[in-house]
């Protein structure tokens, strides 16, 4: 894989989503693993290196915040995805990047790809 390829993961439980995340994201160039649940981020997470997470705020199993709390800490940027505003609202709060479901595919590409461009150049 080229070194300036960037890697992504994304989180969510909902199979559609992540494939069509997934799908967008492959089709732009970057590289993409996709799970759907903590225990699986967590294991990729430990398998390789990303440059950003994309994470959905409300997994059915465990708590996006405290999951996009433990990317924080390994200094991976995260992007939260939410339906639900509340979610978003409690994010950004907390100085999370968030984006609100329905996404629009070519809003979502860009600050994926802003996101991902800034790793690294602070």
């Amino acid at each position: 894989m080229p070194v300036d390829v960037k890697q992504v993961l994304i989180v969510d439980d909902d199979s559609e989503i992540r494939e069509l995340l997934t799908t967008v994201l492959r089709s732009r160039g970057f590289h993409v693993e996709a799970v759907g649940d903590g225990a699986a981020m967590r294991g990729a997470l430990a398998k390789m290196n990303f440059h950003l997470v994309v994470l959905d705020a409300l997994l059915r199993l465990e708590n996006g915040q405290t999951l996009a709390d433990h990317v924080r800490q390994l200094d991976i940027p995260v992007l939260m995805i939410s339906g639900d505003p509340s979610q978003l609202m409690a994010m950004s709060e907390r100085h999370v990047e968030v984006m609100s479901k329905p996404l629009r595919v070519s809003s979502f590409v860009e600050r994926v790809r802003t996101m991902t461009e800034s790793v690294g150049q602070a």
